[in-house]
């Protein structure tokens, strides 16, 4: 054999994959009926295996749960009212996203992450969003909370200007003259703020206002 001739690998075959002795070896088996007795013995092997793994996973989940629900460390209400401030929020949103964060970690430590988490997720991002944008103009979430809640633009605050607040956020003429809810002025968007409180009576008032930017 000259030195350059190519060298072929030898590797396992897919069917050996779960064999444990050469017994069990059916490659090359021309009889029809060992061979399939082989392969049924392999299958058989395969799913109990698989279903070994499965059970462990459920185990190691419900350990997991258990840990999570059974932890004497978990906070009081006021611990997760400072954790999670959802001043517009029902009394009970502070313990609803403190069990959906638990849950959200939960399947990241699994490895089995859950689609419904992430339909959450982008809500939660705009609320984040919202109450920035809030703080920016010169506001706080208490101030939005009540629905005769009046717009910092036409409370006439002594001392306050508009001027540290970022351009798109800065307030239009209609902003300035109209008066509407504060819950207005977050969009950054100067059209879509002023076509939103020409329609205000309309549309937007009292609870309608928060189901309809909730989505509702």
């Amino acid at each position: 054999m000259s030195s350059d001739s190519a060298i072929i690998p030898l590797s396992q075959m897919p069917q050996q994959t779960g064999i444990r002795t050469q017994k069990d070896d059916w490659t090359g088996i021309v009889d029809r009926t060992e061979r399939r007795k082989l392969q049924n013995r392999l299958n058989q092997r395969a799913f109990r295996l698989r279903r070994q793994l499965k059970q462990q996973q459920h185990r190691q989940r419900a350990e997991i749960r258990d840990s999570v629900t059974h932890n004497p460390f978990s906070p009081n209400l006021n611990e997760l009212q400072d954790r999670f401030r959802c001043i517009v929020g029902a009394p009970e949103m502070p313990q609803l996203m403190f069990q959906f964060e638990s849950a959200a970690s939960d399947s990241y430590r699994e490895s089995s992450p859950n689609l419904d988490h992430l339909l959450s997720l982008p809500k939660i991002n705009v609320q984040h969003a919202i109450t920035d944008n809030i703080r920016s103009i010169g506001m706080t979430m208490e101030w939005t909370k009540k629905d005769d809640a009046i717009s910092i633009f036409n409370a006439h605050v002594p001392g306050f200007s508009d001027l540290h607040i970022p351009f798109d956020l800065q307030p239009t003429e209609v902003q300035k003259r109209v008066p509407h809810h504060p819950w207005l002025d977050f969009f950054p968007s100067p059209t879509l703020r002023d076509n939103l409180i020409a329609l205000q009576d309309r549309y937007l008032s009292g609870d309608h206002r928060g189901k309809r930017l909730a989505g509702k």
